[in-house]
């Protein structure tokens, strides 16, 4: 009987045991699973955090680099008007402008707050509220001509972003382009050469032809009274003009010279073709006087890309 309850007794205490050992388990397990969850659920917070503040980035930089853009060649006309001078490399000058706000080191009136530099240290600011790492590395800004009326910029960075106690992190390229009309920005071309007594600002013809039936020139005239502008391939681009070169550009605008504006400012004038680039540069090819119009009024035949100046001033049944 001793040994039987011995027994019993042992049984009792080894199934004791087992329980006690799988409610220690149980719990265990539990509350590794529940520290688990809660990371996960942190981890997954400071995930979806950091991809919001990316989105916000994402759409903010692509504002920012328009305006910026923009600035930077207002910057540009200014500093051509206050000094008189054109800009000596518009790809450097622009750089500088864009991301440090400055000309030659000098700070500029529209770049004042208004940097590449200056936006990304607010985004640095925002980020570190969120208790977010943010890094612009390997940055660059391009600006070229992808059309005759904009002027096309590219700004190229890594972007590096994650949370202070390396909860998430990421690392990403961007190649964030801009497009910035050129219309009603001021053609620099003539200012400096008429000592300031002409300023133009380029606007785009509106006109759907220039010459109708029995050499109507009326259009025509009226284009050359307003001063538009129109795209040529022999023509200079707006960036090029901003440099002084009246070189030929796929890219290139033109607009026609009115004598009668120059005499009234008691300048003194070329027997000359009257488009711009030709009257104030330094070739004089044959010019020909359009039937109906003031005697100055000689337009040249040069060629650009499939077109001539004649073919696209609608003028080739009209010389004499």
């Amino acid at each position: 009987m001793v040994k039987q309850n011995m027994g019993k007794r042992g049984v009792f205490y080894t199934i004791t045991a087992l329980l006690l050992m799988s409610v220690f388990l149980f719990s265990f397990l539990s509350i590794t699973k529940y520290r688990y969850s809660t990371k996960a659920f942190v981890i997954e917070t400071r995930v979806n955090t950091i991809n919001d503040f990316i989105g916000d980035v994402e759409r903010d930089i692509e504002r920012a680099v328009f305006i910026t853009s923009h600035r930077a060649l207002l910057s540009m006309i200014e500093i051509i008007v206050e000094n008189q001078s054109y800009i000596d490399n518009v790809e450097t000058r622009f750089q500088e402008l864009f991301f440090n706000g400055t000309y030659k080191n000098n700070v500029t009136n529209f770049m004042i707050n208004n940097s590449f530099d200056i936006w990304e240290d607010r985004i640095k600011q925002k980020a570190a509220d969120l208790d977010i790492d943010i890094d612009f590395i390997n940055k660059s800004v391009s600006v070229g001509q992808e059309d005759p009326w904009h002027v096309h910029t590219e700004l190229s960075f890594t972007l590096i972003i994650g949370d202070i106690k390396g909860t998430a992190n990421f690392t990403k390229k961007y190649d964030i382009e801009a497009d910035v009309p050129i219309e009603f920005f001021e053609d620099p071309t003539y200012r400096l050469n008429t000592n300031g007594l002409v300023i133009k600002p380029v606007i785009i013809s509106n006109f759907s032809y220039f010459v109708g039936s029995g050499c109507d020139t009326t259009n025509l005239e009226m284009y050359n009274d307003e001063t538009m502008y129109v795209a040529f391939e022999d023509a200079p681009s707006y960036l090029k003009r901003l440099e002084g070169d009246l070189s030929s550009d796929e890219n290139g605008i033109e607009s026609l010279v009115n004598i009668n504006e120059f005499v009234m400012q008691g300048m003194g004038v070329y027997d000359k073709s009257i488009v711009d680039y030709i009257y104030f540069g330094g070739s004089d090819p044959t010019k020909y006087h359009v039937q109906g119009l003031d005697s100055w009024f000689k337009i040249d035949n040069r060629t650009g890309g499939t077109s001539t100046h004649h073919k696209l001033y609608e003028i080739e049944e009209c010389i004499g």
